[in-house]
Formats: structure tokens, sequence, C-alpha cells
């Protein structure tokens, strides 16, 4: 028996992708990532589809949304579809809720989408979606942040160099791309080379590409492999910082290894024309999956760092008030203190010997100090509980 109230929610999203609307210079407009770098903060658009699942009439149908700082829990914007509508059983309905320019504070942000009507809710379980973002100091990233699942190419092209990776919009001028990270996923063969690359990107008549830049070839370690659920990162950087003007980019990983023993992790649905293989510079395709590709626009320390630099003495380890670093130069050092996505969130100097830092500010998890003094580097982890 079908209850008589029962409206649900499905396909949300922030975004307002339309690759096709002449409104949209490049096609690539209004994505949807999973992070973004600061200044370029999205104006959040909110949509989802609304579905009558019950067996009478819903009547004053709308969206309600909210945005949430989920580092205090702070709601930042609350909004609300200017139209109700009269939704008849087995019918479904697209809602809007206006839009919202997020601020620039970097931060992770969780958007609930519900749908409410008039007429009292018997299965409010579904009547709710939540999606999560952040605002980054400098990673740019459409996947969802975890590996779950991997890309798997057809026979006929084991054996073949290849280059995959995913769209990104550069909306504004006073950007460089520092290096690429991926995540590489379980069953790749070692070891393995891989490159980070950028290319200027455009999809018209006809696709038109530059390539604008290559990494330095980086080893694939057994550290970097990725199951269900992970996120290790390799990251290659580029020699010098590559000035990125207004406009689209197609970033990618590439290596020599056919797809038959390099597997690209995978994480979560990719729009049309937006995420691309590329087999020997000759077939290029679209994929329907969002490789784990991401750009760097600023700092970034990657797992390569930790595995091949010395260390720095930090204890206690796990801490919760304090830690105490010990500085191994003559000289003071710069420390950039990274958070566990390898983003630079703070800088400071500190002189040789012992110093403490004060963690009852920071939030619970993994972090990384590097200390640069003249031509020495020294890194290592802590972990905030």
């Amino acid at each position: 028996v079908l209850d008589e109230n029962n409206m649900s929610a499905r396909y949300s999203t922030y975004g307002d992708f339309d690759f096709y609307d002449p409104a949209h210079e490049t096609g690539y407009e209004y994505m949807e990532y999973d992070q973004y770098p600061a200044g370029l903060e999205p104006q959040l658009k909110f949509t989802t589809m609304a579905d009558n699942f019950g067996s009478q009439a819903q009547t004053d149908v709308r969206l309600a949304v909210e945005v949430i700082n989920t580092g205090n829990d702070n709601t930042i914007h609350n909004g609300l579809s200017n139209e109700g509508f009269t939704v008849l059983p087995g019918n479904d309905i697209e809602l809007r809720a206006g839009d919202y320019q997020m601020p620039s504070a970097i931060g992770h942000y969780d958007v609930v989408f519900s749908v409410v009507q008039e007429e009292e809710e018997q299965a409010p379980e579904d009547n709710n979606d939540t999606l999560h973002f952040e605002i980054s100091t400098s990673t740019y990233a459409r996947d969802r942040g975890f590996t779950d699942g991997i890309f798997v190419s057809t026979d006929d092209y084991n054996g073949q160099a290849h280059e995959i990776g995913n769209v990104f919009l550069i909306e504004e001028s006073g950007f460089s791309a520092h290096s690429v990270s991926a995540c590489v996923a379980v069953g790749t063969s070692l070891p393995a080379n891989v490159y980070g690359r950028i290319y200027s990107f455009a999809v018209d008549t006809v696709i038109s590409y530059e390539l604008i830049g290559t990494t330095s070839l980086s080893e694939v370690l057994p550290e970097h492999l990725n199951d269900f659920g992970q996120e290790n990162l390799i990251t290659m950087s580029f020699a010098e910082p590559l000035d990125l003007a207004p406009g689209a980019y197609l970033v990618v990983i590439g290596t020599d290894a056919g797809p038959d023993e390099f597997y690209m992790a995978n994480s979560g649905d990719s729009y049309e024309l937006s995420s691309w293989v590329w087999y020997n510079q000759e077939d290029l395709f679209y994929v329907a999956r969002t490789p784990m590709v991401r750009l760097n626009v600023g700092p970034f320390v990657s797992v390569d760092d930790a595995i091949t630099s010395p260390r720095l003495n930090i204890y206690p380890n796990p801490a919760s008030e304090q830690i105490s670093i010990d500085i191994p130069f003559s000289t003071q050092a710069r420390c950039e203190l990274y958070n566990v996505s390898g983003e630079m969130i703070d800088q400071f100097t500190l002189q040789p010997g012992t110093r403490n830092l004060d963690l009852q500010s920071f939030a619970n998890g993994v972090y990384w100090i590097r200390a640069i003094s003249d031509n020495e580097t020294s890194i290592a982890r802590f972990v905030k509980q």
C-alpha cells in the first residue's frame, strides 16, 4: 500500500553544468567540483529532482537548501524555492532554490537539500540529500575524495602508452599550476613511471588543444597504490609554476605502460566531454567515470616527500595539546604546515633547537611539517587526536 504523502529527492547538485548552453563560453562553466582552490570559490546553483511516490497529489512542493560549515557547524546560507508546485502521483519535477556565492573561507562544507510540501510527509528519510565540498588552499579536484573504482580499457589498447585526466576551468587570472596529483589503483605493475601534463583544451566542432607543460617523471611506489576507499596521492611537480590564463585545461597523468598494466583510480561519475583518455596521443575518448587527477595551483606536499626527505623530530606523536619540534639546522627555518590532503594551511619561522607548537585550535587528523633552511629541507608527520 502506497503512502499518501511521499516525496523523494534525487540527482541533487550545487552546479549547473550544461555543455551545450550557448551562454557557457567554454561549455565547462558551473561544473560541480569536490575541491575548489581559494580564489576560485564557486557560485552555487541548487537543483534537485523531486519524485512523488505517494498516492495523492502533493501541493506547494519546494526545495529548501542549507550550506553548513562542518568545521564549526555554522549555517552560512539558507535557500528556498520562490514558487511551490503541485506534483501528481508518479510524476517528478526539477526544483531550484536560487544561487549563492561562496565566500573566501577555507574549510569543509555540506549542502543539505530537502524537498518540502504542504502535506505531512510520511516517509521523510528520502526527502533529504547531502553533498560535500571543500574550499582548499590550492587544490582543484573533481573526484569525490576516495577511490571507488578503476579505469578499465578495451583489449585493443593493451600495452599502449596513454594519458588520462579531467578538464578544469580557470575563470580568473593570476593562477599558476604548481603540480598534478593523482591516485593510482591497486593492480598496477611496479615499477611504473608517470608524469603530469596540462593542455589548453576546447571542444567545438573539433577538439583543439595545446601542450602547456610537462612534469618530470615520478616513480609509482607501493605507498601510492589505492584500494577502495583510499586516497594515496602521487604528486608530480613542474620545474617552474605554469601561468594559467582564464580558460579550460585538460590535466592528465601519463605513462608509457598500457592500461592492462597501469590502473587509474576513479571516483564518481563524470560530466559529458569533461574526462578523457588519450592512447598514444592518437585516439582520444571521453570517459564516464572521473579519474582521480587533480590540479594544484599552490604549494603542495606529497607522500613522496615523506618517503624521501630527512625527518624532523616531533614529539609526542600523536599529541592532543602541544608538540615539540627539533629543528636540525644551524640557522632559522621556514616551516610549512600541510593537512592530510597535502595542502599548505600555514607558514611560520622557527629558530634552531627545540620549539613548541600549540595544537588546541587544530582539528583532529594527520599533518605534515616541512622545514626549509638555506638549501636543506626536512619533513615529518604528526597526528593531532
